[in-house]
């Protein structure tokens, strides 16, 4: 496997997040990395044009065929017979952190020949310009999960829309949180360290009454969460992320 950095000018910026713009970077270059063969070649490359700067992530892999090309930006698509089984988020998470940069992200591929696929962003001039004009997030979002990864990928989602997002670890940040910044929507998972979800749940009721709360669960249906009773006098959000 050859791995290659091709940028024909001295530097290629872009006003963004690091570590969002970098969990792009990273699915798309790993993405590229596992569907290659070990002889291959995957580069990175990035120019400046008509006021947008361009990423490509390139790779001599198997290709996607055309019907695919927009289809694997969905939620929860992944192209059959891929050789390859994620929870086909990592390339809708993508397009929504791009997007909230005020990018575009698409992809170029011929069966057998390879992909190619290209990040665009408004060169630092034009960001900065609309970063002024841009109103402040519509709400406040609490994401309270004790799994981290579920946890970062949902809170990615939200403030790639444009929301300001808290994230706990267990009940008691997220009830610490709640008092702190009385969110507008708060996920809480069902099930978590030191004060369950349900708990949780009561006490957002007298810390903050306005806040919405939506638990999100991995189990099947509410009956199969436990407390059963209760649980099914609420509304229930799958987990899926």
């Amino acid at each position: 496997m050859h791995l290659t950095v091709d940028f024909p000018v001295p530097e290629v910026k872009v006003l963004a997040d690091h570590e969002r713009i970098g969990h792009v970077f990273s699915n798309l270059i790993g993405n590229a990395v596992r569907h290659t063969p070990g002889e291959g070649n995957v580069t990175l490359g990035g120019h400046v044009a008509n006021g947008m700067v361009r990423f490509t992530v390139t790779d001599t892999g198997k290709g996607i065929a055309k019907e695919y090309h927009s289809r694997i930006f969905e939620k929860f698509f992944q192209v059959p017979d891929s050789g390859f089984k994620g929870t086909g988020l990592g390339l809708y998470i993508a397009r929504e952190i791009v997007r909230g940069h005020g990018g575009q992200i698409g992809v170029e591929s011929e069966p057998g020949k390879g992909a190619v696929f290209g990040l665009r962003f408004p060169s630092p001039r034009k960001a900065a310009q609309k970063g002024r004009s841009m109103k402040e997030p519509s709400a406040r979002i609490l994401v309270a999960d004790d799994e981290r990864n579920i946890r970062k990928n949902l809170a990615m989602v939200l403030e790639s829309a444009g929301y300001q997002v808290d994230e706990a670890r267990d009940g008691e940040e997220a009830l610490a949180l709640c008092r702190e910044t009385h969110p507008d929507i708060a996920f809480v998972d069902l099930h978590m360290p030191k004060i369950e979800g349900l708990d949780v749940l009561a006490h957002f009721r007298t810390l903050s009454p306005k806040t919405a709360v939506v638990i999100i669960t991995a189990y099947g249906s509410a009956a199969n969460a436990g407390r059963s009773d209760e649980a099914r006098r609420r509304r229930f959000s799958g987990k899926t992320i």
